[in-house]
């Protein structure tokens, strides 16, 4: 990725915490295999358009845009226990 792309340490915890709700692993054992490159098993366990998801993911603005609106943060506040 270029710089001034990606996610912040933040948003990675964040997707995280509601990825492995989704797919029922474990934080620590998703993150070693997102960082492994295996996207393709989480990205199908959850029923996302793979390319998509990866698209938005190399793209931090869009991240952004997505971690900011209304709908999402409602999910995350639900998920985090109202956090």
């Amino acid at each position: 990725m270029s710089e001034g792309q990606g996610l912040t340490p933040e948003q990675l915890g964040i997707l995280l915490k509601v990825a492995s709700a989704k797919v029922g692993k474990d934080p620590i054992q998703l993150k070693k295999e997102l960082s492994d490159g295996s996207y393709d098993q989480v990205l199908g366990a959850i029923g996302a358009d793979q390319e998509k998801v990866k698209a938005m993911m190399e793209n931090r603005a869009a991240m952004e845009e997505l971690l900011g609106s209304p709908q999402v943060q409602a999910i995350l506040r639900e998920m985090l226990g109202g956090r």
